[in-house]
């Protein structure tokens, strides 16, 4: 049986995890069609940059997300932090946030 903490710990994670998760279903279907056409947009934006980001060395994943203010952007996930890829990699592209992110090496489990 777990005892009282694990069980409090479980509820908290549980509750962070789904209020995330609502969040981000109210972001993306806030304003209706409008943010539908932000979100093709940012699908499009990505899909054309997404193969000369990849194509650097230390970027590992590039996916849609939210960004710093919690807006939704473009995430550009790295190895490692380097002030290399952050100057090739632009911080705003037709006025959608691109924000690079360390996570270190992304692998299959």
């Amino acid at each position: 049986m777990y005892s009282k903490e694990k069980q409090v710990a479980g509820f908290i994670t549980r509750h962070l995890f789904s209020s995330k998760l609502y969040y981000i279903h109210f972001l993306l279907t806030q304003n209706g069609d409008a943010m539908s056409e932000n979100m093709e947009k940012i699908r499009s934006i990505k899909s054309t940059n997404e193969r000369d980001w990849m194509a650097l060395s230390g970027v590992v994943a590039v996916g849609i997300g939210l960004v710093s203010g919690g807006k939704t952007g473009i995430v550009v996930s790295v190895a490692r932090n380097l002030i290399e890829i952050r100057s090739k990699i632009p911080t705003m592209v037709e006025g959608i946030p691109v924000e690079v992110q360390e996570t270190g090496e992304i692998r299959a489990l």
